[in-house]
């Protein structure tokens, strides 16, 4: 599993709406001032099956990170954290 921290507007928007008792329809009414940037940070998940013996880990990652995320991430970014197997 990969972990990405990104920051997506529509997240931020609709937090700096809910945390300023602010309708979703009007964003001139917001105190943008007010809105701290963490609020718009989110975490993205994304996994996947060690299925292509040709790849190593690193590049399994790379190839599910592109493909569910849309993320094009430099294999020397990847640091293995922990590695499980499951049984079926």
């Amino acid at each position: 599993m990969c972990t990405f921290l990104v920051y997506p507007i529509a997240v931020f928007y609709n937090a700096a709406c809910e945390t300023q008792g602010k309708s979703k329809d009007a964003p001139d009414s917001i105190d943008w001032a007010q809105a701290p940037a963490s609020l718009g940070f989110t975490l993205e998940l994304c996994a996947g099956i060690m299925d292509k013996k040709h790849l190593s880990a690193q590049e399994t990652a790379k190839e599910e990170v592109l493909e569910e995320c849309g993320y094009d991430v430099p294999l020397e970014k990847f640091e293995p954290i922990k590695r499980l197997r499951l049984a079926y």
